[in-house]
């Protein structure tokens, strides 16, 4: 009986892992290329690691597929060498192996993210089914374009998903995990100060494995290489930031402003200050690529199916910014970018009330 599960589930793993190299092949307009040489040029001795941030030495690494548009100009290696080095295992894989591990990895990441996810929000098995939302929460387009671009968003989501769980009660590897997801991208130690106000030990421990990391690596680099890199943006924020730049810091203190003291005070738990912090994030940078929103699945789900909130207007509502989202990628790329910020900028808003709902409810005899 044994032999026979085993045989099964190992039958089971080859036609997945088939089907998925099948997809790898057919999916040639990827992000993928930059992951792969910028983890051959981190293990080769022979070249200066910083060489991930050299354009020339990315183009000339070979690989199977052809490049999108964005890539024809130009690849750009836009996370940190530790985050290369981290990458590194994916070269020593033949390219189209390492690809269709990457995207593997994707859809196991999101699935034990979401139900990580469910888990923190509520414990009652009753009200939360896990299968039916990881199935429910497949669909979620930004997820599919994570795929579709061989991205490492749905990764960075498990990490931050499970330190923002751990953090009360296992803060040092809370902190450690937001720590190694801001060496990819920085927005997590923000995450990490904000949960900080409440506990201070993540917010020393994100701190210290992003400097720890960067120093041992030199690697401080990062921060002048990121600087120089032009992308092509069109999102609201980046054109009131071309229109006028102090208006745009004053509107950026403000929505920092009104973050960091609902976070500070302590009326919300830690998977709430999560998808603040990410909804606020996505309405005040220049530039947000769709399959960044794989990370609002914590805000919505947050939103939907917590316990505190005693409004369901709140929660019906969060379908407006769902069905937003989801019909912005056909959509023209300006239209796309301003139904984004809507969508999110409404989100932000509901999460805002929902924190007011619950002060007031607190201060109420």
């Amino acid at each position: 009986m044994i032999l026979i599960k085993l045989l099964s589930f190992s039958i089971t793993i080859l036609v997945l892992g088939y089907f998925f190299y099948q997809i790898s092949t057919y999916l040639e307009e990827t992000d993928f290329p930059v992951f792969y040489c910028a983890a051959k040029i981190a293990m080769d001795p022979a070249t200066p690691t910083a060489k991930i941030y050299d354009t020339s030495t990315l183009m000339g690494c070979k690989f199977p597929e052809l490049l999108n548009q964005e890539q024809r100009n130009g690849l750009h290696f836009i996370y940190s060498i530790p985050a290369a080095q981290l990458l590194t295992p994916l070269g020593l894989l033949p390219y189209f192996h390492a690809k269709t591990l990457i995207i593997i990895l994707n859809i196991v990441c999101y699935l034990a993210a979401i139900h990580q996810l469910l888990k923190s929000i509520s414990s009652n098995s009753c009200l939360v089914k896990p299968f039916r939302y990881c199935m429910l929460a497949s669909l979620w387009l930004p997820f599919q374009f994570d795929i579709r671009f061989a991205q490492i968003n749905s990764i960075l989501f498990l990490a931050i998903t499970v330190a923002t769980a751990k953090a009360s009660k296992k803060p040092f590897l809370s902190g450690f995990l937001f720590g190694i997801a801001s060496l990819f991208k920085l927005f997590p130690l923000g995450i990490a100060l904000l949960i900080g106000l409440k506990n201070w030990r993540v917010a020393v421990t994100c701190i210290s494995t992003l400097i720890i990391s960067l120093t041992l690596t030199d690697s401080w680099i990062w921060f002048a290489k990121i600087s120089n890199i032009s992308r092509a943006g069109s999102t609201p924020i980046h054109l009131l930031l071309d229109f006028n730049f102090y208006f745009y810091i004053t509107y950026t203190c403000i929505i920092i402003g009104i973050t960091t003291s609902i976070a500070y005070l302590k009326s919300s738990d830690d998977t709430y200050i999560t998808g603040f912090a990410i909804t606020s994030l996505f309405i005040i940078i220049p530039i947000v690529e769709y399959y960044h929103l794989v990370l609002l699945m914590i805000p919505i789900f947050y939103m939907v199916l917590n316990n505190h909130s005693k409004s369901e207007g709140l929660k019906i509502t969060t379908a407006l910014p769902v069905l937003l989202i989801t019909i912005s990628p056909f959509q023209e790329a300006n239209i796309k970018q301003y139904t984004i910020y809507i969508s999110c900028l409404i989100l932000w808003t509901l999460l805002l009330f929902h924190a007011l709902e619950k002060i007031h409810t607190r201060s109420s005899p």
